[in-house]
């Protein structure tokens, strides 16, 4: 599997709070999967290109080009790419408490699969800062995933904006 991978250089006490693990792009292969079992890290990912398939627990998806998952800790994941195809996806993988506040207050809890939700400048704005290697950048990445979180939040509530 082809993969253009970054570590964010995160320093002190910060990242008891929110620990940004990896982050990154996933290139077309069909032979792509990957499978965690209970896993330990939220997993957030935007499809540029293709399809896939994405199960979390019992709950499948089938993410394509324009929309976004996110993947949450505690849960199985499995998920790979449409032989005929194949996703080009940008992801970034998180833990930590600030994560677990972000999910509960914007009510995300039950929230996977954002169909049409493009994070993909998001995304791709967390990457751009974890391949400068600074020193410490978290909280210009907890500024970006709060915007992150604000996009899934809205796309989640829209219907009930609507309503009013």
């Amino acid at each position: 599997m082809k993969e253009e991978l970054y570590r964010i250089n995160q320093k002190g006490k910060m990242q008891d709070l929110i620990k940004f693990h990896l982050c990154g792009t996933t290139f077309p292969d069909k032979t792509y999967k990957i499978r965690r079992l209970v896993s330990p890290i939220w997993c957030l990912e935007y499809v540029e290109e293709g399809c896939g398939t994405v199960v979390q627990n019992e709950d499948t998806y089938f993410p394509k080009a324009g929309d976004s998952y996110f993947l949450h800790a505690g849960k199985d994941h499995y998920y790979f790419s449409d032989q005929r195809d194949p996703w080009k996806k940008h992801f970034i993988n998180l833990s930590g408490k600030l994560v677990e506040n972000l999910v509960e207050g914007y009510g995300l809890s039950n929230c996977s699969y954002f169909m049409g939700l493009d994070l993909g400048n998001e995304i791709k704005q967390i990457i751009e800062i974890a391949k400068q290697e600074r020193p410490d950048c978290t909280p210009e990445l907890i500024g970006v995933l709060n915007k992150i979180f604000l996009k899934m939040h809205d796309d989640v509530h829209k219907y009930d904006a609507s309503s009013n």
